[in-house]
């Protein structure tokens, strides 16, 4: 009798201690004065609170508990009764030497948000306690990279679809600019330009450079197809706009080198010089009315 009792004492004491050590441990804490917010696709932050609200948690959950101040990057499906979500986690001291978590999240089935993605970005501020800093949310599938956009030498943060937003870091304030929208882009932080193709259809798009003035971006140039030579030859310029004028240029025999390795340059050069250029009798027509 006394034996059983003995270790009925010891059960109790341990299921206790348990107890205690489970009601001390402090919930996550989140803490979000001013959140930079873009929504690219067809969802909101509303739509999303109700549903990744405990994915959320549970991601960050993960960051308290595995990063140690080392580079931590950890992939897993969370899934409870209603939600499924794929989560990318990356944490490390990624911003002004300080530590962040970046949580990429790809709701699989949450409630009625099958398909929704998002990435949110803290701030660790210390145990349990994150400051949330940026919320993305899109439909298509998304890429994020950290590194320096403008050769400021400062870590930025790039989202990377078509278009590319880009969120400049401000370490005084510790905050993500308002996103800078670029299509089929390429960067050059070494020279502080960023060159690239425009959208339309091969022929008509033009080759575009700017330079970054702070934390404002500047046209340097546009380049074209020279209509008059059917695009064998271009044309340089400041004033963007389809089919330019030699008089508003520079004509150049052949395409820099610098835009050789611009992404996505295909969609200015696939075009056939041996055959009427696209829309290039109604551009005309159209200039000399006006």
């Amino acid at each position: 009798m006394k034996k059983f009792l003995y270790i009925y004492f010891i059960g109790f004491c341990l299921v206790a201690c348990e107890t205690k050590n489970t009601s001390d441990e402090q919930d996550i804490t989140v803490l979000q004065e001013s959140v930079n917010i873009t929504v690219a696709g067809g969802w909101s932050k509303e739509d999303i609170d109700p549903y990744f609200g405990s994915v959320i948690k549970d991601a960050l959950e993960k960051v308290d508990s595995l990063y140690k101040g080392e580079d931590l990057q950890y992939k897993y499906i969370f899934k409870d009764s209603s939600s499924m979500a794929e989560t990318f986690i990356k944490a490390g001291k990624f911003f002004n030497n300080q530590p962040y978590a970046l949580l990429h999240i790809d709701g699989i089935e949450v409630g009625p948000l099958q398909g929704v993605k998002f990435i949110e970005v803290y701030k660790i501020e210390g145990k349990r306690t994150f400051r949330k800093k940026l919320l993305y949310i899109e439909d298509f599938a998304l890429q994020d990279s950290i590194f320096d956009v403008n050769g400021d030498g400062i870590n930025d943060l790039s989202i990377n679809y078509d278009p590319s937003y880009i969120y400049l870091f401000d370490p005084k304030t510790e905050t993500f600019s308002t996103p800078y929208k670029f299509k089929n882009v390429t960067f050059y932080p070494k020279e502080g330009v960023i060159r690239g193709v425009e959208t339309e259809i091969p022929g008509v798009a033009g080759l575009y450079k700017k330079k970054w003035v702070g934390n404002k971006i500047e046209v340097v140039e546009y380049i074209y197809p020279d209509y008059t030579t059917n695009g064998k030859t271009f044309i340089r310029t400041k004033k963007q706009g389809e089919y330019p004028e030699r008089k508003d240029g520079e004509p150049i025999e052949e395409l820099p080198k610098e835009y050789l390795d611009v992404k996505a340059l295909e969609l200015f050069l696939d075009y056939d010089i041996e055959s009427d250029l696209p829309f290039l009798e109604e551009t005309l027509e159209k200039r000399n009315k006006k």
